[in-house]
């Protein structure tokens, strides 16, 4: 019988052993502790009474477990007054495919599989560089030659193989095998490479030319896609129009903008050729024309799209016939206000007071533009509640390509509702600012 604990470092064990038949009788008692010094080192104290020959033994030892040899010291005492010592030093010969000499491991690996992994380029070898075994917390780091060695994994079990590529000293550098799974059998030796190449960053800005001047162009979608017109990777603009692609494999490709903004396109990058030594290949601008020209209907209550009830919010619908920004997501895109006749009394004097509430300045602070009026209700009167920056602030709604836009109170100048974005974003939520003319 044995009782077994643990209170890190220490492990401790008590056992008897006894005899039920002929007679019920103690043989031994043992008391044994177990401190791991530090990830290498264990030290080890045992006492053991015999009851038979009435002898008392005492054994304490050092082990130390390296990568390639396991070394352990080891001396008893009886109360005999016998000492003895024992020194030995053990390693475990681990055949390796194309290699004459074996590699030496501490631990025995019989039962077990192996994997190389190699972590190379066509050119150089990088030291330094950790791997795992994920599903069996394996871990190790290359050598001077770029390999790693996973030893004892488990037989006949699924591992994935994978590397840290934030240990690679190099920042452009990167691996084409992104990771593999690997079956290892009892013997076998499994070797899986990891070729690095160097890659690129190709970055660029979106704007608006209007005649007068650029403006940035945010939230625009741009794609990478290869010369054959797969997609590689997709991008948003940042507030500035600004767009920057990472770890880009040599290859030949070309940059896009979404459907809704190509036909605005007034200048465009050429095809780019990614080289093992490009860099950083910047200037891949886009240059978009104004916005043609949309109409915002009046400010009213929409007949199809009410607010709840209580709600004195305002609506901007599209009048018959009109059409209205295609893209929510884009942040600068100026829009042009046609005139427009409306006959009924009661609509004009709402409209004439509206308007003249937006001749204080055009830009506007976006909130969140989603499918549904409910929803963009709903999200208003939870929002208005937790942000203080937004109390005794009007909402304002805007139907555009099936989204429903929530704009915040009157339109003001652009630095105005810059400033009033920010502190919005201080507080936590996002926003950005529209120009709408």
């Amino acid at each position: 019988s044995s009782i077994h604990t643990t209170i890190r470092p220490w492990a401790f064990r008590i056992g008897t052993t006894y005899s039920l038949q002929p007679e019920t009788r103690l043989i031994e008692s043992s008391a044994q502790g177990n401190l791991r010094m530090d990830r290498n080192t264990t030290l080890n104290l045992e006492i053991r009474q015999n009851e038979i020959n009435d002898l008392t033994y005492y054994r304490g030892g050092l082990n130390w477990q390296f990568d390639t040899v396991q070394i352990n010291a080891r001396v008893s005492y009886q109360s005999e007054e016998r000492w003895a010592g024992l020194i030995t030093l053990s390693t475990n010969l681990i055949g390796r495919p194309g290699k004459v000499i074996p590699k030496l491991d501490s631990r025995a690996s019989v039962g077990t599989g192996t994997v190389e992994v190699q972590v190379l380029s066509e050119t150089e070898a990088y030291e330094g560089v950790k791997v795992k075994g994920t599903q069996v917390w394996r871990r190790a780091t290359t050598n001077e030659n770029g390999v790693a060695y996973l030893t004892r994994m488990p037989a006949h079990q699924q591992t994935d193989i994978e590397l840290d590529e934030a240990t690679i000293s190099d920042s452009e550098l990167r691996s084409t095998n992104p990771g593999v799974s690997v079956i290892s059998r009892p013997g076998t030796y499994t070797v899986v490479k990891f070729p690095i190449i160097r890659t690129a960053e190709l970055e660029g800005h979106v704007v608006i030319d209007d005649g007068k001047g650029s403006q940035a162009v945010s939230r625009a979608l741009v794609l990478l896609k290869t010369s054959d017109g797969e997609l590689v990777a997709q991008k948003r603009s940042a507030f500035d129009g600004f767009f920057l692609f990472d770890g880009v494999e040599p290859g030949i490709y070309q940059i896009t903008l979404e459907e809704q903004l190509a036909s605005r396109l007034l200048k465009k990058p050429a095809e780019v050729k990614v080289s093992s030594n490009s860099g950083v290949i910047r200037a891949l601008n886009f240059t978009l024309s104004s916005a043609p020209t949309r109409v915002i209907g009046s400010l009213a209550k929409s007949s199809t799209l009410q607010p709840g009830s209580g709600s004195s919010s305002l609506v901007a619908t599209p009048l018959a016939g009109s059409s209205l920004i295609s893209d929510p997501a884009v942040a600068d895109s100026s829009v042009s206000v046609s005139s427009v006749s409306v006959t009924a009394a009661d609509t004009s004097k709402r409209d004439s007071q509206t308007q003249s509430q937006i001749a204080q300045g055009t830009w506007f602070v976006q909130l969140v533009a989603l499918r549904s009026f409910e929803k963009t209700e709903e999200f208003w009167r939870r929002i208005s509640q937790s942000q203080p920056a937004l109390k005794g602030k009007s909402p304002r709604y805007q139907e555009s390509g099936g989204m429903i836009r929530l704009l915040v109170d009157n339109g003001q100048s652009r630095q105005l509702a810059n400033q009033f974005c920010q502190k919005l974003k201080q507080g936590g939520q996002d926003c950005f600012i529209r120009n709408i003319k």
